[in-house]
């Protein structure tokens, strides 16, 4: 049915009631102009009053003598007043306003809904405690690791993170890592540019190996990389299976990059477990964009992980 002018509300309207306080006399007045007794029904002590026995004129109500009635209300009739609570489960996304991409509903002190501000790349949404909104800020420099990116390994004979960004610290970490030859070493360079093209040279090192009470150890300078696995010989044809965790200090273009980590290691069928503690360094010219893990022999199955956090 099409309709002249405003079309009539169909959903969540509700009548407008007027309660009076304390009403005595004749004349009160009402919260809404009407035109005449019908568009009000007009209740005393919970009574309806016949519409022949009261008069209206805009907000003027004239009544009989009233002396003390105990409840005196009246009902708008003529005009209905939308209510601001759907019922539940009744609005989707189609019935809210538009917004700013990116932006996320919250509320604020008051406990009324806001939108939080779209943050930048890189940033995380972080509490700003009671009494104010949640907001997005950079990482903290003293900590906050941020996940990046999972490498799951197959067989593979060398395993990449490209992309990384000067002004972080990065940790990369392996686990479930299985090699597939024995006297296999595990190593980490440090690769430049966007191909990338990685630095086979110039690694200072030492790798500390602890094995049924026996510690030994070795380091050299001008290394082409940084051994994460010093197997040396467990005696197993079947491999090892093993795990690590590394930390890349500040990879920029002007300083010392540096690694440390600490790795363990198990012969499988022998259960002859080794505890690696490595650290190396390289002096680069170039920022550090990617990182690379290589077998001596053989290959390795399993994930690598990498995390990222804001270097003060």
């Amino acid at each position: 049915m099409a309709y002249i002018g405003n079309v009539p509300a169909e959903k969540y309207i509700a009548l407008t009631q007027q309660t009076f306080s304390s009403p005595t006399g004749t004349s009160f007045t009402l919260s809404q102009a009407v035109t005449n007794p019908v568009d009000i029904d007009l209740y005393i002590d919970n009574v309806k009053q016949d519409p022949a026995s009261y008069s209206v004129s805009g907000t003027d109500l004239t009544t009989s003598p009233i002396a003390s009635p105990s409840t005196m209300y009246c009902i708008f009739n003529g005009k209905a007043m939308q209510t601001v609570n759907p019922p539940d489960d009744s609005v989707g996304l189609a019935q809210l306003a538009g917004g700013t991409d990116g932006n996320i509903i919250s509320y604020d002190a008051s406990g009324n809904p806001v939108a939080v501000a779209t943050g930048t790349d890189g940033q995380v949404l972080t509490s700003t405690g009671a009494g104010s909104p949640p907001a997005f800020e950079a990482l903290p420099a003293d900590g906050g690791w941020s996940f990046v990116s999972t490498v799951t390994a197959s067989t593979a004979s060398t395993v990449a993170f490209t992309g990384l960004e000067a002004g972080y610290d990065y940790q990369a970490v392996g686990h479930n890592l299985t090699v597939s030859t024995d006297l296999a070493y595990l190593n980490l360079q440090y690769g430049t540019g966007s191909g990338p093209s990685y630095v086979t040279s110039n690694y200072t090192n030492q790798t500390i190996r602890s094995k049924v009470q026996v510690l030994s150890s070795w380091g050299e300078d001008g290394d082409a990389n940084i051994p994460m696995w010093a197997d040396n010989g467990m005696g197993n044809a079947a491999g090892e299976d093993g795990s690590f965790i590394v930390t890349i200090f500040d990879p920029n273009a002007t300083s010392v990059t540096q690694a440390i980590g600490d790795s363990y290691l198990i012969n499988v069928s022998a259960a002859n477990p080794q505890r690696i503690v490595f650290g190396g360094h390289n002096t680069m010219t170039t920022a550090v964009t990617a990182l690379q893990w290589s077998l001596s022999a053989g290959t390795v199955s399993g994930k690598f992980k990498l995390y990222k956090r804001a270097n003060a």
